[in-house]
């Protein structure tokens, strides 16, 4: 007889908490927020390497090449009991996103001038390549959980 007692009075416990509260005045429960970035670049980097014949010939060559990746969450999740509503509920929502970043800065070149000797030549030319793309995605996530044990009772 006592169970069946405690659960009345239990029952008679919300119920008044939920009446006698305004709707989304009190909340009992819990939260939890993630919100995190991993990534990183990594830079390869080969420094400009110029061979030259005093004033005659040169070569040169350069590059640098970078590569970054990075993947951030954001989650948020609250559960608990909202007074006002008379039921349990949940709710999660955040962003999963990723993203690979490419670029590369790279040149190379050569020239002769040839006044030294007496050969009436001078030629030169230089090339660059320059290329930089991001390729990304994000994805959003909602959902909500509630148990309303009370069909009266205002839901938002």
């Amino acid at each position: 007889m006592d169970r069946v007692r405690v659960l009345a009075f239990m029952a008679a416990f919300l119920l008044v908490t939920s009446l006698a509260a305004p709707a989304g005045a009190r909340f009992i429960g819990t939260a939890v927020a993630f919100d995190r970035h991993f990534g990183d670049t990594i830079d390869i980097n080969v420094n400009p390497v110029v061979a030259g014949l005093s004033d005659t010939a040169f070569g040169m060559a350069g590059l640098n090449m970078g590569v970054t990746w990075g993947v951030d969450v954001d989650l948020g999740t609250m559960a608990g009991y909202p007074y006002g509503y008379g039921g349990l509920g949940a709710v999660t929502t955040g962003g999963l996103g990723c993203s690979v970043g490419l670029s590369m800065d790279e040149a190379h070149g050569s020239g002769f001038n040839g006044a030294e000797f007496g050969i009436p030549l001078a030629e030169q030319g230089v090339t660059t390549t320059h290329f930089g793309q991001v390729w990304s995605a994000q994805n959003q996530l909602d959902n909500t959980n509630a148990i309303l044990p009370f069909a009266g009772f205002p839901v938002m």
